[in-house]
């Protein structure tokens, strides 16, 4: 939430509590909306659904580093965007990951390797 500590500083006081529900909002609502979505699909492609969200947080990382570059309420939107991107990125990723194990991983060890990727 170092997103919410940095845009108070850019907000009134009385928004401060507006700021706080969007950073929460922008993390929560893509589990809500996607996660039931992400866990339909195929489990045949979850290696390359795997390989598709890591490639897609790196870039996801690269534009919050330009957030907090831009000074200013420009880089806290940019910054709120970020956050939903990797909300949404999460919750396509935590059901590739799980999907995946079942293929790695023998099954006598899945109940510890699920533990472990958790």
């Amino acid at each position: 939430m170092l997103i919410v500590a940095i845009a108070k500083k850019y907000v009134d006081k009385e928004n401060e509590t507006l700021i706080l529900t969007l950073g929460a909002s922008c993390l929560v609502v893509p589990f809500l909306l996607f996660a039931s979505h992400a866990g339909t699909w195929p489990i045949a492609s979850a290696n390359a659904r795997l390989i598709g969200c890591k490639v897609a947080e790196n870039c996801h990382h690269g534009f919050g580093r330009g957030g907090h570059l831009l000074v200013g309420e420009a880089g806290i939107y940019l910054l709120f965007a970020v956050l939903l991107l990797l909300g949404t990125q999460a919750a396509m990723f935590g059901t590739a990951k799980f999907g995946v194990l079942p293929e790695i991983v023998k099954t006598e060890k899945l109940s510890a390797a699920n533990g472990l990727v958790d």
